[in-house]
C-alpha cells in the first residue's frame, strides 16, 4: 500500500487516526486533506432549490409552457 494522497470527506480526520499513524504513511510524506466547507451554505441552498423545484412542479410548468398548453393544477405547499 503506497497512498499518494489521503482525503477525508468530513472536516475531521479523527476516524483516520489509526491509518494516519501506520507505517505506510509514516515512511514518507503524504498529503492529508479534508472536506471542510464542502457541506456549506451553498449545499443548503441547493437543497432548498430542489425542494421548491419539485414541490412547485417546475418540470410540468416548463413542459406546459413549451407546448403552449394551459394545464391548471393545485400546487403543493412546502411546510
Amino acid at each position: 500500500l503506497k497512498p499518494q494522497w489521503v482525503h477525508s470527506f468530513p472536516a475531521g480526520v479523527d476516524g483516520l487516526s489509526g491509518f494516519l499513524s501506520s507505517d505506510a504513511l509514516q515512511a514518507r510524506q503524504v498529503p492529508v486533506t479534508n472536506g471542510k466547507g464542502a457541506f456549506s451554505s451553498s449545499l443548503a441552498e441547493y437543497v432548498i432549490a430542489a425542494i421548491m423545484h419539485f414541490t412547485k412542479r417546475v418540470p410540468r410548468c416548463l413542459a406546459n409552457q413549451k407546448e403552449k398548453k394551459w394545464d391548471p393544477f393545485v400546487l403543493d405547499v412546502v411546510a
